[in-house]
């Protein structure tokens, strides 16, 4: 029984383990064939008994972990100290993964605590997207639009304490749009109002992330028309189901009435 990095020409390996749940495990499944293993955006820790898979560690960029095992028990000690050895100080870390698996992490991470989510998975449009008058939306491309969305995010209170820098955030951005990532932007009178984003992007699915509104724009549709428009081109271009995680039940009735649908409690430590 031992951990070690995955190393390149095993990807498979790890897609077909991760394939029983595809809707919890989009991030490695998106993260692993959009970046590949190139050590800079995506390393993987394999944990493995008597040569088999039997647990998957995912480090996207510095600070963000994905976590999947099928095994009742779990070296989650371990894990902890290839976490704490890559971030000795734990700042702006972040593991998801399906909540009962990431729960039991909490105990070897201190001071990092558990944000309790939902995932939803959706497949179809019920309803053409509704576009306010007064709003513009475009799919941004540029650094300096990536620049706005980073600015106003650090306005949102709800997303809690920055985990990451303005610069990481653009970075992944920008690296994120090189390999297929969507970003659509609502402006008002020339203001970025509220912007919904793609990661984990492949030709199979995508999760949606970063839904946001300037406060003082809420309830007005933006945020609707922002995903909207993203979700139509998603399925455009050929994918089969986009998921996303919830923890506001105002939010999850807004995704229930596009047509996302409940899939298993997720969760963050962070």
């Amino acid at each position: 029984m031992a951990w070690r990095d995955l190393a390149k020409g095993e990807e498979e390996k790890v897609l077909n383990y991760v394939a029983a749940e595809p809707e919890v495990n989009l991030f490695i499944s998106g993260d692993l064939l959009s970046f590949g293993l190139d050590g800079r955006h995506v390393r993987i820790h394999v944990y493995e008994k008597e040569g088999v898979l039997a647990g998957v560690l995912l480090r996207f960029m510095d600070r963000n972990y994905v976590f999947y095992t099928k095994e009742a028990t779990f070296p989650y000690e371990e894990m902890a100290a290839i976490i704490k050895d890559e971030n000795p100080t734990l700042k702006g870390v972040c593991v998801n993964g399906r909540s009962d698996l990431v729960k039991p992490l909490a105990n070897y991470l201190a001071p990092l605590t558990i944000e309790e989510t939902t995932m939803a998975r959706f497949n179809a449009l019920r309803h053409p997207v509704v576009h306010p008058s007064e709003a513009e939306v475009r799919f941004l491309r540029s650094r300096s639009e990536f620049e706005e969305v980073a600015k106003l995010e650090a306005t949102i209170v709800e997303f809690g304490p920055e985990r990451q820098t303005a610069n990481e955030i653009v970075d992944g951005f920008v690296a994120g749009e090189k390999r297929g990532a969507l970003s659509a932007g609502v402006y008002v009178g020339g203001q970025l109002v509220s912007s919904a984003s793609s990661s984990a992007d492949t030709a199979l699915s995508s999760m949606l992330v970063g839904v946001m509104t300037r406060t003082g724009y809420r309830e007005k549709g933006y945020a609707s028309l922002a995903v909207g428009t993203l979700l139509e081109k998603l399925f455009e271009r050929g994918e089969k189901f986009v998921c996303l995680f919830y923890d506001n039940p105002l939010a999850g009735r807004i995704y229930h009435a596009f047509g996302f649908e409940d899939v298993a409690p997720y969760a963050m430590l962070h």
